[in-house]
């Protein structure tokens, strides 16, 4: 959305005050530390995919194609309103993608990149800055920058049923 609608801009996110999904993160964040301290991994996986459920929501709630839309037509609010959406959208698929690293090691640099952020850990996922530093709501905020072209993270693989 952000490439058919910001043509490719990389929006900030909204401070977390002003976002569900910012407001929501770091309860979301310490029931991811929790469930890895604790070796729950189901758990810590749980609160993740909540986060996607609730980007979902907003979508359907906020429904960027319509604010295009309006604000294609020349509603400023509606301009505004688009890119604190999408903004929201982009650091929260961020930050489940930088969260899930751990049990999908070749996926986080991916959607980092599509993201047109750098991955900033070596393909062990050692070096970098401190992980909790990179989990914050809105720490790359103020970055400029450009989201890739959408791509599959997962492509869907055809397998020929055999006849028994």
């Amino acid at each position: 959305m952000a490439n058919r609608y910001l043509e490719g801009e990389r929006p900030a996110p909204r401070p977390a005050r002003e976002s569900t999904l910012g407001g929501a993160w770091p309860e979301t964040l310490t029931a991811y530390r929790r469930g890895l301290d604790a070796y729950l991994l189901h758990e810590a996986l749980a609160g993740l995919w909540e986060v996607v459920g609730a980007a979902n929501k907003l979508v359907d709630a906020e429904r960027p194609w319509d604010l295009a839309k309006a604000a294609k037509a020349g509603d400023a609010e509606a301009a505004a309103r688009l890119r604190g959406v999408l903004g929201d959208l982009v650091e929260a698929v961020r930050l489940v993608g930088l969260a899930a690293a751990p049990f999908l090691p070749n996926a986080a640099p991916r959607v980092l990149a599509q993201l047109g952020y750098d991955y900033p850990y070596a393909p062990d996922g050692n070096a970098g800055p401190p992980i909790l530093d990179e989990l914050r709501w809105g720490v790359h905020a103020s970055e400029s920058g450009r989201v890739g072209a959408a791509e599959p993270l997962f492509p869907r693989l055809d397998v020929e049923s055999r006849e028994a």
